[in-house]
């Protein structure tokens, strides 16, 4: 699907929302199951399928809910802030607990039975504790044994000045083989893939853990520690530095969730002899409710302890390859040159895409941000913007969907195609498109440098109207040789009938026929997909903005599995033929 079309579904409240992380803890480990599947899945199903709601097979009334029950499983949490939760052995599913919670300290990362009461459905539960149950010798999620005793290899390459070791049982990867991997520094010039292991599932054996990889590459670009600490594509509430081994790196989580599965994603920055690294982590996990036999379910310090000891075993030596010059860090950067390929996105002319590309000095790397003149005002943004990793962003840098926190970083010399869409405005939007240079991890807004973008409004017919299938049959007040004048704030009832029974909704469309014989699209009516398809009506109010003869109704429903074509008509002024 093209990227404009994508921010279109996305407008139209398709909402293919991304699991984000939230927190390291647990609790929104499970969400992102949920949110990772909720396209593809409608309510009930999607409680069976992502292991979000934890009814056992035979439902449980409200009743049963508000009676005490034992719980068993791992516990984990914060103590410090007073937070803690309980993976359950039976199914996996996850618990926020509440109540006594004081009986809870020194148990972090034990198996325990608690006592109490299950107070909420919507995942994450709530549980009251009442009591405390005890302590079992069944251990949560471990390393095999075999994981520190393993007979290990290491590895050496003296070009980029890296040595590192693994267990036997992993599989090493040649990076000619590994694919394309870029890394997610600030600058994707550069990047060199140094290594890549594949992690068996069985590390961590009888639990959801499905695997992952391993992979070392460096940025030969970068020659600042402050700007290698940094992330091409990133949240900051979620970054953080770490010590393994004496060497201190920047790190970043991200996490997704897809088809029952939720990958985290942990990356570690370091700037050593002259050489920005990047050592990654891929981990998988099965969600626990889609898998019929009991496991064991990782938590975030499981994940912690697999990366605490492959990262411990990572050492760096002078490289023999020439090494990025560091700069002055004094110099202030700026932009010499900042182009687009067009100052107007539209769905006809370009498919809303437009190709910026620009040049700097002394820059590390770049922003690209987005202003609307006017502001956008209520929930759902008038405009949407699609960059390159497909996360939709708006005004002032903000999601159509949810807030957007994420920030990401370009390399300092180089261009980036973006979509724009106006899904909600007849009337053009105006973006303003500015870029911003970065040196040692700091932003220079002075030097900054924008172009103003005219978004015009979203045509769903961007290669001409398609011809009408005749499966929808339109009907409107007016006579069928087209001479019927409709003024202009008038009202105008449209009925309309659906032979195909497999359609949800059907769209209405204004079109008109021009001198080239063509049919051209006006506006969209209602702004939304009218229901039920199979026989229903709307009326509409006739805009002023149009005037003029030769204009019909046209319907077709999503997915072009039926579609309509209505008789002729002129709008005139609402001030002639009063």
């Amino acid at each position: 699907m093209p990227a404009m079309e994508a921010g279109v579904l996305i407008m139209r409240g398709r909402k293919a929302v991304m699991a984000r992380r939230l927190t390291h803890d647990l609790e929104f480990r499970r969400l992102a199951f949920c949110l990772g599947t909720c396209l593809f899945a409608s309510t009930a199903s999607l409680a069976r399928a992502n292991g979000m709601t934890h009814y056992p097979a035979t439902h449980q009334t409200v009743e049963a809910k508000e009676a005490e029950t034992t719980m068993r499983g791992c516990l984990g949490g914060r103590p410090e802030g007073g937070f803690y939760y309980l993976v359950a052995d039976d199914g996996g599913y996850f618990y926020v607990l509440h109540g006594n919670t004081a009986l809870l300290k020194g148990y972090v990362g034990k198996e325990i039975s608690l006592r109490g009461k299950e107070t909420d459905a919507v995942a994450p539960s709530r549980f009251e504790i009442a009591s405390f149950g005890q302590i079992f010798d069944a251990p949560c999620p471990t390393l095999k044994p075999s994981f520190s005793r393993a007979a290990w290899q290491t590895e050496r390459n003296r070009e980029y000045g890296i040595e590192f070791s693994y267990p036997d049982d992993f599989a090493l990867t040649p990076v000619t083989e590994s694919g394309q991997f870029l890394g997610n520094f600030v600058t994707d010039q550069g990047v060199v893939p140094v290594a890549r292991l594949s992690i068996p599932g069985g590390v961590y054996p009888n639990s959801n853990f499905g695997g992952g990889s391993f992979t070392i590459s460096v940025n030969t670009e970068i020659g600042n520690g402050a700007s290698c600490r940094q992330f091409g594509f990133s949240d900051p509430r979620f970054a953080s530095s770490h010590a393994f081994h004496g060497i201190q790196y920047a790190e970043m989580v991200r996490t997704s969730g897809a088809a029952g599965t939720i990958y985290s994603n942990y990356q570690f920055h370091t700037l050593q002899n002259g050489l920005c690294y990047e050592i990654a982590f891929e981990f998988s996990e099965a969600n626990p409710g889609n898998i019929e036999r009991r496991i064991r379910v990782l938590r975030d310090i499981d994940e912690s302890n697999l990366i605490q000891a492959l990262i411990a075993r990572v050492e760096f030596s002078i490289p023999t390859v020439a090494v990025a010059r560091e700069g002055n860090p004094q110099a202030v950067p700026r932009i010499t040159r900042f182009v687009a390929s067009s100052q107007t996105a539209d769905d006809v002319a370009n498919r809303g895409q437009i190709t910026f590309s620009w040049a700097t000095q002394h820059a590390d790397y770049v922003e690209i941000s987005y202003k609307c003149i006017p502001p956008m005002a209520g929930d759902v943004p008038a405009a949407v913007i699609l960059e390159d990793h497909g996360y939709p962003a708006g005004c002032n840098n903000t999601s159509p969907l949810f807030k957007n926190t994420t920030v990401e970083y370009r390399a300092s010399n180089s261009s980036q195609t973006i979509a724009f869409g106006n899904n909600r405005r007849l009337d053009p939007i105006t973006i303003v498109v500015e870029l911003t240079p970065f040196a040692y991890g700091k932003a220079y807004p002075d030097s900054a440098k924008s172009i103003s973008i005219q978004v015009n409004a979203h045509n769903p017919f961007p290669e001409g109207v398609p011809t009408p299938d005749g499966k929808i049959v339109l009907s409107y007040p007016v006579h069928a040789d087209g001479t019927t004048k409709l003024q202009q704030g008038s009202s105008l009832t449209i009925h309309w009938t659906d032979a195909n029974p497999r359609d949800a909704c059907v769209n209405l469309y204004l079109i008109q026929d021009v001198v080239t014989g063509k049919q051209i699209y006006r506006m969209q009516l209602g702004d939304k997909c009218f229901a039920p398809a199979s026989s229903s009506s709307y009326t509409w109010t006739i805009p002023d903005r149009y005037s003029g003869g030769g204009f019909r109704i046209y319907s077709g429903a999503p997915g072009g599995t039926a579609s309509g074509l209505g008789a002729h008509f002129s709008i005139v002024p609402w001030t002639v033929e009063r």
